[in-house]
């Protein structure tokens, strides 16, 4: 029996199907079957199997393209993660070749609409995880050439360029060979995923790219606090750039009941893969007995609705999806047991009064502007440059000219031991040149610190900061994290930390020093300061609003062009 909202849901799929953002089948068929297509064959309804993913349920559920992930675990590296990489595309290669009548690739927009038009469902690629490149933008523009439309720049753990969502930090966001993937990604004409990335990470990417903002399968913060999903600055953001945030449906993202038991899910998972091969048919058997020993707390429709309308509410319809992240999560939301589901989330939708304009922009219409306009951004970056032949040694993995951060007290002694990898005499002789008005001084023989100034012989520490800290320069961020963090913890004083968000340069050392130091309300706006220009900005405006230091010092220190409102 049919209901009129099912005749107008129907209705609505037949012309804007569903652009589904992210799909996990390919690693599930990977771990299950080994990619055997006779063992599992989505031809038929998998229900039963437990797969989510089947060609007759993505039918039913009026999907009418749909990115694959070529997702390969964080716990791959090198070579390893490319290898499976290109394993993960080759097997997406074979599901579409074996189901020719149903599916189709494609590669840009128009192809999108030409396989839908055929009656076929396009078949993207989506790669999960910057691991995937091995520091190498040839191989991302390899990736490219093999069909991958969008690249997640982390999964679970950062990769040396990028900061995850679920990871402690350690680039501040993108170091500067991130930055220039994302630069290289705009110039290909690859969609540059934020979903998985943390905080910091987002907005770098946002500063630095050309294409619109994009997020395969991420929900709303507001509503659960997961660090996977997208806090309402960075959504308000992703509007300004005409981009999409393709709203999921993984229940631990979902409500915060199922947020606190996905991850004691994911604890148990990581205990698991320590003694079984998390591609492993028994590590999915191990899942299943968890979930069946911890079910799942309630989760529906209605909760997924909520994100729906909540990202609506801050981003603008103009600027939102769906990536369910089907066979990606052992459990799925009730009424989204699998792709079939779509027509009942819309039609809770369509009870909450969205229009059948509105819905036509979440199935179908947005994403396609997206692809169009990240299309666009490439089209005009090669007019103006070619190939980036940038390496990640170069830019990141480079020793870089002394710069360290130096403790001196009146009150307390001063430990070194962070410093042994350097040459005290080196830091000594940085310090000296510095063209600081007033500087420390650094004496390698003795390991003590001297104040010297252009104007007297000596003078005492100001007795208002205690401990005193000046920075010379910045420090690549892994010998930041891994050398000097002993020093970090050591700052307690709030005003001390605000004359660093002066001194640190654009590398985002200021944002690990707020995570391991220091937690002050206050200084919010300063934790996104020097990462790209417009960042800069918003720090100068901040530090001369607050009366932390005068223009030209904060312009100086800063590097931000003084006319806040040129390009």
């Amino acid at each position: 029996m049919t209901t009129p909202t099912a005749d107008r849901i129907r209705t609505l799929l037949g012309k804007a199907p569903v652009v589904d953002g992210h799909n996990d089948l390919p690693w599930t068929l990977r771990t299950r079957v080994r990619y055997d297509l006779d063992a599992l064959d989505i031809g038929v309804d998998q229900t039963a199997s437990g797969l989510h993913t089947d060609i007759p349920r993505l039918r039913r559920g009026g999907v009418g393209a749909q990115f694959w992930s070529v997702y390969v675990p964080s716990t791959l590296d090198g070579g390893a993660a490319v290898t499976a990489t290109l394993e993960q595309i080759d097997a997406v290669r074979r599901i579409v070749q074996r189901y020719s009548d149903d599916l189709a690739m494609a590669y840009t927009a128009d192809e999108v609409e030409a396989a839908w038009g055929r009656g076929r469902i396009a078949s993207l690629l989506g790669m999960e995880g910057g691991h995937s490149i091995d520091c190498s933008l040839g191989t991302l523009r390899m990736m490219y050439a093999l069909g991958v439309r969008y690249v997640t720049l982390t999964h679970f753990k950062n990769t040396p360029w990028a900061d995850s969502a679920t990871d402690e930090p350690g680039v501040g966001g993108l170091s500067a060979f991130g930055h220039e993937v994302v630069r290289e990604c705009n110039r290909l004409g690859m969609m540059v995923d934020l979903s998985h990335v943390a905080d910091s990470t987002m907005h770098a990417a946002i500063d630095t790219s050309t294409a619109p903002a994009f997020f395969s399968h991420s929900s709303a913060r507001a509503l659960c606090d997961h660090p996977r999903n997208v806090p309402d600055d960075v959504l308000a953001r992703t509007g300004d750039t005409n981009g999409i945030v393709m709203v999921t449906f993984v229940p631990g993202f979902v409500n915060e009941e199922c947020r606190v038991w996905i991850d004691a899910l994911i604890a148990e998972e990581q205990r698991l893969a320590k003694t079984i091969s998390d591609a492993s048919p028994e590590y999915y058997e191990a899942q299943l007995a968890w979930v069946a020993r911890n079910p799942r707390p309630p989760c529906g429709v209605g909760d997924v609705a909520e994100h729906i309308d909540y990202v609506r509410g801050v981003a603008g319809v103009d600027h939102i999806g769906l990536g369910g992240d089907f066979d990606g999560v052992i459990s799925t939301p009730d009424g989204l047991e699998g792709v079939d589901g779509y027509p009942t989330l819309l039609g809770e939708l369509a009870h909450r009064g969205w229009s059948d304009e509105d819905l036509a922009k979440l199935t179908w219409h947005n994403a396609l502007r997206v692809l169009r306009d990240t299309e666009a951004t490439a089209r005009e970056a090669q007019r103006v440059r070619g190939p980036s032949q940038a390496t990640f040694t170069e830019l990141d993995a480079r020793v870089a000219p002394v710069a360290v951060v130096v403790r001196t007290a009146a009150s307390a002694d001063v430990d070194l031991s962070a410093l042994a990898r350097f040459n005290l005499s080196d830091i000594a002789e940085a310090l000296a040149d510095h063209s600081y008005e007033h500087r420390w001084i650094l004496d390698p023989a003795s390991g003590e610190l001297h104040f010297r100034s252009e104007y007297d012989d000596e003078q005492d520490l100001d007795e208002d900061v205690d401990p005193a800290w000046i920075a010379i320069d910045s420090i690549p961020s892994y010998i930041w994290y891994q050398d000097m963090v002993d020093f970090a913890e050591q700052v307690t004083d709030v005003n001390t930390a605000r004359h660093l968000a002066i001194a640190l340069d654009g590398k985002g050392a200021f944002r690990r020093f707020k995570n391991v130091v220091f937690s002050d309300p206050e200084l919010g706006p300063a934790w996104n300061a020097f990462n790209g220009v417009r960042g800069k900005r918003r720090a100068v405006e901040w530090l001369l609003d607050n009366d932390l230091v005068d223009e030209a010092t904060a312009y100086a220190y800063s590097d931000a062009h003084p006319d806040p409102d040129l390009p």
